[in-house]
């Protein structure tokens, strides 16, 4: 047999398992017997509420947070290091004689520093990095935005 017959051969069988196949009646879509689709929706209803009750909570939560931060007269600043971004409060970013965006990343609030103090400060954040150091804390001369200094704590 040659290789256009063998061709010729499959061409064919392949012709005759399609023919087959639509002759054959449809088998009916299988769906989950009663009882267990009446878990599955149980189970997907339960879900939706425990999602929105975690959502809930988180706003339940942000706002007891947001209710402390009022209250107090501290500066709050958060850095996410892997991104280099800082957020501070209104109430921190006024503290440093600025606006909460004006101060996104480390270089930036490395500028607010008086140059005499950044490696104190640098100091700082390699201990709190590298784990020798519990917290950060940091006493130093910080340039207010309208040229003045400051004592910051």
């Amino acid at each position: 047999m040659s290789l256009l017959d063998a061709a010729a051969v499959v061409a064919i069988l392949a012709s005759l398992a399609v023919a087959v196949r639509s002759l054959l009646p449809r088998r009916p879509r299988r769906t989950a017997p009663p009882q267990q689709q009446q878990v599955a929706d149980r189970f997907a209803v339960q879900d939706a509420s425990a999602r929105i009750r975690a959502q809930e909570e988180l706003r339940q939560s942000e706002e007891r947070m947001r209710l402390v931060l009022d209250a107090v007269d501290d500066g709050i600043w958060d850095w996410d290091v892997s991104r280099d971004l800082m957020v501070f409060s209104p109430r921190a970013a006024s503290l440093l004689g600025r606006l909460p965006g004006d101060l996104p990343n480390l270089a930036a609030v490395r500028a607010v520093f008086r140059p005499d103090e950044t490696l104190a400060f640098d100091g700082k954040i390699r201990g709190l990095l590298d784990g020798s150091a519990p917290f950060f804390e940091v006493e130093a001369l910080v340039q207010m935005g309208a040229g003045e200094s400051r004592w910051m704590l």
